[in-house]
């Protein structure tokens, strides 16, 4: 049985008896909600406008539950800071103070630059500045403001007459960002000098990578040596020395470079040095990088 709120049944109507009588159950409504059943089963439920209204108008029981967004911000880990069109501060969370080094009560109210003097001829203010005076959502990345050599990642974004500010540090990121730049043109070098293969081996001591320069020096197309052992490409009297020192090196002890020789396509042995170093992924070994140029013939193997 279905109650209204004054706990009395609810009056029910079906739809055909709604749309022959539909004078009468307007009335109805307007006293309280009446349910409008089809075939024995409760479909839809008719109310006044003001009855409506109120239940529009209601707080729900999640919004009564939900903290408040102060609270929120409190325990979020990024950076919040609130600015207004002055650049002055009007909220800052926990995060903010502990990588600014300030506290909230210090800093509330005041402009930047009175709490950072000198901020306004530092890299990046002038930028964080526009964005804050245009309202525009923004992201950037510059040197902090308050401690030197560390680097932000800030999101500006309309907030009352200003802007929020939400930001991480990045420098960790920027400098792992700076090796990986300065990898990557260390790999066009070596591609550049031609005479020097680098070629990276699987935990299993076969090929994950092969460069053109380092396939030519044995007379194979790069794709061919995919998934080839290392030693499968040395004549057979040197394929124990190097299987040892690539054990060492994927065990963690980089052997020194080794001069051996390549059984190359044609037939013919070539004389190269290689040298081996570990790849670590979250403290494991997980391959190894090895670097091979040609040698001269008087060049001989290591005899382990």
């Amino acid at each position: 049985m279905i109650l209204a709120t004054d706990g009395a049944a609810a009056p029910a109507v079906t739809a055909g008896e709604l749309v022959r009588q539909f004078g009468t159950w307007q009335a109805r409504a307007a006293a309280g909600p009446v349910f409008i059943t089809h075939h024995g089963r409760t479909r839809l439920v008719m109310l006044s406008l003001a009855a409506f209204e109120a239940l529009a108008t209601r707080p729900g029981a999640d919004d009564a539950d939900m903290p408040p967004v102060s609270h929120v911000l409190e325990h979020l880990e990024q950076g919040f800071l609130a600015l207004d069109g002055a650049m002055r501060v009007r909220a800052i969370n926990a995060a903010a103070c502990g990588f600014l080094m300030v506290s909230a009560e210090a800093v509330r109210g005041r402009a930047l630059s009175s709490i950072w003097p000198g901020i306004e001829d530092r890299p990046g203010y002038a930028a964080l500045r526009r964005a804050v005076a245009s309202g525009a959502t923004t992201c950037l990345e510059l040197p902090s403001f308050a401690r030197a050599g560390r680097w932000l990642r800030l999101r500006a974004m309309p907030f009352a007459d200003g802007s929020a500010c939400l930001f991480d540090d990045i420098t960790d990121a920027h400098a792992a960002q700076r090796r990986n730049d300065v990898r990557d043109a260390t790999l066009a070098a070596l591609a550049a000098h031609g005479d020097v293969g680098r070629a990276v081996l699987s935990t299993r001591g076969t090929f994950a990578e092969v460069d053109a320069a380092f396939a030519g020096l044995a007379g194979f197309a790069p794709d061919r040596l995919h998934q080839v052992r290392l030693t499968d490409i040395l004549p057979l009297s040197l394929r124990r020395a190097a299987a040892d020192q690539v054990e060492a090196v994927l065990t963690g002890t980089p052997p020194p470079a080794f001069a051996t020789r390549f059984l190359t396509r044609g037939g013919t042995e070539k004389p190269v040095r290689l040298a081996l170093a570990p790849v670590h992924a979250h403290g494991t070994v997980t391959g190894a990088v090895v670097i091979a140029t040609a040698a001269e013939e008087s060049l001989q193997p290591i005899d382990l």
